[in-house]
């Protein structure tokens, strides 16, 4: 396992990682749920029904909600896991201390 490109990723840099494969990941997700709308298929919010036009604007102020909290929510797990190995890598010899500034 080779770990040399990623030791100097910094909180910023995993911000932008993680905001860029949120939205690559979600937008065809989103797409098909539009695609689905438009013949049919309701936007259930509150076990209340909303079909047509309306569903497709509850589903257009939805997306980016979820986009915007699966960011922040996927950030923090995954910065705090980074700072939390970068402490410990160290220590059981997988990175020499050194090495990490």
């Amino acid at each position: 396992m080779n770990l040399d490109k990623i030791k100097a990723l910094r909180s910023k840099d995993l911000f932008y990682l993680v905001t860029y494969s949120m939205l690559g990941l979600s937008t065809p997700f989103f797409i098909l749920i539009l695609i689905l709308q438009a013949f049919g298929t309701p936007f259930t919010f509150n076990e209340v029904p909303y079909y047509g036009i309306e569903g497709l604007l509850y589903s257009l102020l939805f997306f980016p909600i979820f986009i915007i909290m699966g960011i922040i929510i996927l950030w923090i797990y995954i910065a705090g896991g980074w700072k939390l190995a970068r402490s410990i890598f160290p220590i059981i010899g997988i990175w020499k201390k050194n090495d990490l500034l």
